[in-house]
């Protein structure tokens, strides 16, 4: 009775949100609750804001804003954090469910249901002190005074984000959607999807996109177009596959549970991994729908590297659910099928089978550590464990010294021998300077497009001339 109640209210909420066309553009905005919100996690040290990928930016917000650091509201944000819940897609929750006028407030109508770990006295609280901290700050005066740099950032954007095709939303969920679409510019490489819920059930869907690449003047570039849709295209299906997970999780709860303990824990609990798989599943089908460009079974593979381990059994399903929308109008129709195609398989013999696909690196002429490197070596000497081919699109990345920002070596890499087991990888390095370089799990791959198991990273120092 409880699951009936729950899909008829979902279908209800669905039945009142906008219809999307097949022009249907968004802009994307640099919203100023999201800084507002963003400006104080940083002052309050959240380590999910505390980076500098947009330098000059980062800089100003800590230069303005220092004075403010004792605030009321920054003990109160750390104090929230260390009870727990005050962090991550919590912070974008509460930053997309208020408005700013002559005093900010929740906005009229809203239910809490959307807004993640709050109730209405911390809420009524925190507003109180975030009134208080956007007078005496005159946070404005700041916002006013980026304007230009927040221009440059919303044309380059919306020039990768304009192509994206809104109408697959209704075509493949089965429902439309209210869309919203802003950029986070203290945010970096964090992304959030969330949903504004109303009480005459009105939806606003939420993604909030983190900056995190500049060019050489400090305005924010988005270089990797493919990657960059694939997670418009994810924070924004956040909002239709968690509510699907919620109605039938007690009914996958064991099965995901197993999943969760085969995984490498980069999401806590099995709910999360369960809205994670199901999110990047329609991902994938979405890419297979509309780009030529992208490998579909190389994206399942390297969610697998993410722990996602049943991801092609569920592209399968999803596959079956695509064949016959006449029997299953909506998503939603179609969930008891992948309930039970999750609970039919074993996690741990699936794991099995994917650590026997994967390549690994079995050598570095580096090692990892090494305080003492010549810092004449040239190149690096990568032995793999099978034959691979590199994947241009994701190379080998560094660190020198104390940067935050990854740089690419100046020449591809390329194979040394037949057997394609060993590569090189051109490298110019310094003397007495610290290193760090990463393979990408998606950097070399089997020629059946299963990626490395795992990131690998590779810490030195280089001796002194």
């Amino acid at each position: 009775m409880r699951k009936t109640g729950l899909i008829a209210f979902v279908l209800l909420l669905f039945t009142h949100s906008i219809n999307a066309k097949n022009d249907f553009k968004i802009p994307a905005k640099v919203d100023e609750r999201i800084e507002l919100l963003s400006v104080i996690c940083r002052l309050a040290e959240f380590n999910e804001y505390v980076n500098n990928n947009v330098p000059k930016y980062a800089k100003d917000v800590d230069v303005y804003f220092a004075e403010f650091k004792s605030h009321e509201l920054i003990s109160l944000a750390k104090k929230l954090r260390a009870e727990g819940g005050f962090s991550y897609e919590a912070i974008a929750s509460l930053a997309t469910s208020i408005e700013i006028g002559n005093e900010i407030k929740l906005k009229n109508g809203l239910s809490l249901k959307g807004i993640k770990r709050w109730n209405q006295e911390s809420l009524d609280i925190f507003i109180a002190h975030l009134n208080s901290f956007y007078k005496a700050t005159n946070f404005i005066e700041f916002f006013s005074s980026h304007k230009s740099l927040y221009l440059v950032s919303e044309k380059r954007f919306t020039e990768i984000s304009e192509s994206i095709n809104y109408s697959w939303f209704k075509s493949f969920y089965g429902t439309d959607a209210d869309f919203h679409l802003m950029l986070g510019m203290l945010n970096g490489y964090s992304n959030y999807g969330v949903t504004s819920y109303f009480e005459d059930g009105k939806e606003e869907i939420n993604a909030i996109i983190g900056v995190n690449e500049t060019d050489s003047i400090g305005n924010p570039i988005f270089s990797r177009k493919e990657k960059i849709i694939q997670t418009i295209i994810h924070e924004f299906s956040h909002s239709f596959c968690n509510r699907l997970i919620d109605i039938y999780y007690e009914d996958m709860e064991t099965k995901a549970e197993d999943f969760f303990g085969e995984a490498k824990g980069v999401y806590v609990g099995g709910r999360t991994m369960s809205y994670e798989i199901l999110v990047r599943a329609c991902v994938i089908k979405y890419v297979e729908a509309n780009s030529e460009k992208e490998n579909v079974q190389y994206l399942i593979n390297q969610e697998k590297t993410r722990g996602f381990i049943w991801i092609q059994e569920l592209y399968d399903v999803l596959s079956m659910y695509e064949l016959e929308r006449e029997k299953y109008p909506m998503l939603i129709d179609f969930m008891p099928q992948i309930v039970k195609e999750q609970n039919r398989l074993n996690a741990s013999e699936i794991k099995a089978s994917f650590e026997q696909a994967v390549a690994n690196i079995v050598t570095v002429n580096i090692e990892d550590e090494d305080e003492e490197v010549d810092y004449k070596i040239d190149h690096l000497v990568i032995k793999f464990d099978r034959p691979v081919i590199e994947n241009p699109k994701d190379p080998v990345v560094y660190w020198e010294g104390e940067t935050e920002v990854s740089k690419t070596f100046n020449q591809p890499a390329y194979c040394q021998d037949e057997t394609q087991m060993i590569w090189i990888v051109p490298i110019n390095i310094k003397p007495n300077t610290k290193y760090t370089i990463a393979i990408p799990s998606s950097a070399f791959g089997t020629k059946d497009y299963f990626p490395l198991l795992e990131n690998y990273f590779l810490s030195f120092k280089t001796r002194k001339e």
